[in-house]
């Protein structure tokens, strides 16, 4: 055999294994088609336009600024695995230095930075297992890009957190425990629409009120229990009837003040996040709009831009 056709027979195995996984990929049953094309990373932040920016802005009244963040610190709650740490390494960490004799003070982090306290997560947070036709197994994520595509010790190298736009958006509180005449809800409570339509009713949201580019939170209740080991288990959240009912609504945003989604049922991280992009902040804080009974507002938030990083530690801010 001459040299020149074991490398064709050699280019041809390589081109039919690559393009045979790649069919079996775009075979599995999931969800894969991104709106904004096959390269697409930023998901639902692409609807954030010139338009709805302008939109949300004229909805601000009072100009009155609200944190929808709690502080991130050792004493968080943090979920089983995952750590915070922040140090002085010493005080002051440098100097006398200059003509003025100045000193400073800088800090040493170690930890899950993106996935503790209030959080943000990116689109390469959550992926699924397929089998595919040849009886493997590939981890998929949003917009089909593969496990083997994002693999990387040192961060992501598709879906990081770095390719998230920032949000200026009309946002509404959906006030789920308020509606039924509840502090909190109780553990493991599955909301559903029905829920969601009293929830409105009584807020004077109209469902048409609610655009594409919007941002919808929920409120539980559990923001009242931080910072209680126990908002990490055990949660309410909504359904998968819901997930959908926001995705057709086509939103920037959802979150709430646990993981959004009730403990397993991933209609959230995996209806929402996998299959159509829409990005999830967690664990807010809801005390002031609550107290105030605001239930619509303009957010601002942007995640840090961290190359590779799988979510971000978030400051979401509320004004009207």
């Amino acid at each position: 055999m001459t040299t020149f056709l074991r490398t064709m027979i050699y280019v041809t195995i390589a081109l039919c294994t690559h393009l045979c996984a790649a069919q079996l990929v775009d075979k599995s049953t999931i969800h894969r088609e991104s709106p904004w094309g096959k390269e697409d990373q930023a998901g639902s932040s692409n609807r954030i336009t010139k338009q709805t920016v302008l939109r949300a802005l004229s909805f601000i009244k009072q100009g009155k600024i609200v944190e929808l963040s709690f502080v991130h610190k050792t004493t968080m709650p943090i979920a089983n695995g995952r750590s915070f740490k922040l140090i002085t390494p010493s005080f002051p960490t440098g100097g006398p230095s200059g003509q003025h004799n100045i000193v400073w003070n800088d800090e040493y982090f170690s930890g899950e930075l993106g996935h503790v306290g209030t959080q943000f997560d990116s689109l390469s947070h959550i992926g699924q297992r397929v089998k595919l036709e040849d009886g493997s197994q590939q981890d998929v994520y949003y917009n089909g890009f593969t496990g083997d595509q994002l693999k990387n010790p040192y961060g992501v190298k598709k879906l990081g957190v770095e390719h998230v736009k920032p949000f200026v958006a009309n946002s509404y509180l959906i006030d789920i425990a308020g509606a039924k005449n509840l502090q909190s809800l109780p553990e493991n409570y599955e909301v559903t629409m029905s829920d969601v339509k009293l929830a409105l009713s009584k807020q004077g949201i109209k469902d048409t009120d609610i655009q594409a580019g919007d941002a919808v939170f929920f409120n539980y209740g559990w923001w009242r229990f931080w910072p209680d080991k126990k908002v990490l288990s055990s949660r309410p959240g909504i359904n998968n009837e819901i997930a959908m009912w926001l995705v057709n609504k086509e939103i920037s945003l959802v979150g709430s003040d646990n993981s959004t989604d009730k403990g397993g049922s991933h209609a959230v991280h995996f209806t929402m996040m996998v299959e159509h992009g829409i990005l999830n902040l967690e664990f807010m804080n809801y005390a002031e709009l609550i107290r105030d009974k605001i239930y619509q507002f303009t957010l601002f938030f942007a995640p840090l831009r961290l190359e590779g990083a799988t979510g971000s530690p978030a400051r979401p801010i509320a004004i009207y």
